[in-house]
């Protein structure tokens, strides 16, 4: 565990150096994708899903641009995402304030540097925005499509998925259209968009899929408020 956390933390390190300029352009869709339809998957789809469904544990560092349509560049965030077996995520902020946030079906939970855990009440557009993680992260497709249309890709082990808001749905979800990216069981890119020139980018960085998350990581990671 040991040489996992310092292997880890070198990566994190050389993955924050060989970042590229920020530009909004980013934050289009990578290409047009073919409608994806669940009752008609291809081989090569079902294994893929079968295979990101089989991640029980993941850790990526990541880097986080929020673009805003007021602001010519965007608000740079460093952390670290976890997932447990248990389907909930993680997102642990270092730069520039730590804050880490707890998600999972039915609730999300944050907590600053006081230590306090603190729970983001239903119906705020943060906890809508941030419910999607998990479904995003675990896959959810079945869960998804119920909000958006989907589209996708996949070839020769590097895939995308692509999430389109259903036309009577638009204005009551939190993105208008979402986009996850990756090769294998490995995330690299997360895209949300809210609108002209607003949403969000993720990239992930070299992942690695511990065994167990020791006690002292799971406080740090994926608290829970005292009862």
């Amino acid at each position: 565990m040991r040489h996992y956390f310092y292997s880890f933390l070198l990566s994190s390190l050389l993955f924050a150096c060989h970042l590229t300029a920020a530009s909004v352009a980013e934050l289009e869709p990578a290409a047009d994708w073919p409608p994806l339809s669940l009752e008609a998957l291809s081989p090569e789809w079902e294994a893929l899903l079968a295979e990101l469904h089989a991640v029980e544990r993941v850790a990526a560092p990541f880097v986080e641009k929020r673009y805003f349509s007021f602001r010519k560049s965007p608000k740079l965030y460093r952390g670290v995402f976890h997932k447990d077996i248990g389907g909930s995520v993680s997102l642990a902020y270092i730069e520039p304030e730590k804050m880490t946030l707890h998600l999972g079906e039915g609730f999300a939970y944050y907590r600053k540097g006081d230590g306090a855990i603190r729970s983001i009440p239903h119906g705020r557009d943060e906890n809508q925005t941030l419910a999607l993680f998990p479904q995003l992260l675990n896959f959810d497709l079945e869960g998804i499509s119920e909000q958006y249309e989907l589209f996708g890709d996949v070839n020769d082990g590097r895939w995308n998925l692509f999430f389109k808001a259903k036309a009577a749905l638009e204005a009551e979800m939190p993105y208008r259209w979402m986009e996850v990216s990756g090769r294998g069981s490995a995330v690299k890119v997360i895209k949300l968009s809210k609108g002209e020139k607003e949403g969000v980018l993720i990239e992930m960085g070299d992942a690695v899929y511990p065994e167990f998350y020791l006690p002292e990581a799971r406080e740090a990671y994926f608290f829970l408020p005292k009862v």
